[in-house]
């Protein structure tokens, strides 16, 4: 990789990822990288290609599209952490080979080691719900929770 700093080089990777590609797109990371989404927290670049591994064996076709990149501002000087990236990404997956397309949007923030210039760490922030109803036995139960919720919201305004 010529440019391990490069947003646009980062993006064409994870655009392109399948399951033969996934250590291209790990290469990006710092040996000692620390990845997060709502169900997990993985050290490690094994444990990385260990995460985007296992989209290829739960989920038909998956694949991250409409990515898009801004380069936040450096970490204060106290920090252990440099620059940070904020990529906008929609994960669109079928959960069997005849099924709907569902379609999840979501950020990861990645902040990059100022030593190396590779991802430290990488946290991704999605609606955890939209995962479950994707499933036709839990679609009912979010969407009650959803009416609840926003129903209770209702209650607490004040006129």
């Amino acid at each position: 990789m010529s440019n391990p700093l490069s947003p646009d080089a980062f993006l064409q990777a994870a655009a392109g990822l399948g399951p033969q590609s996934v250590d291209r797109l790990v290469a990006f990371y710092h040996p000692t990288a620390r990845f997060q989404d709502p169900f997990q927290t993985v050290t490690g670049r094994q444990a990385i290609a260990s995460v985007y591994q296992g989209m290829f064996q739960s989920l038909v076709h998956p694949r991250f599209t409409d990515l898009a990149a801004a380069v936040a501002l450096p970490q204060p000087s106290d920090s252990h952490l440099g620059p940070c990236w904020a990529v906008r990404w929609t994960f669109r997956f079928q959960l069997r080979p005849k099924g709907p397309e569902h379609a999840i949007a979501g950020t990861s923030w990645l902040w990059l080691c100022p030593q190396t210039g590779l991802i430290q760490e990488h946290q991704d922030h999605w609606d955890a719900s939209a995962l479950f109803a994707a499933f036709p036995a839990l679609a009912w139960l979010v969407r009650g929770l959803k009416k609840r919720i926003a129903a209770a919201g209702h209650f607490t305004e004040k006129p």
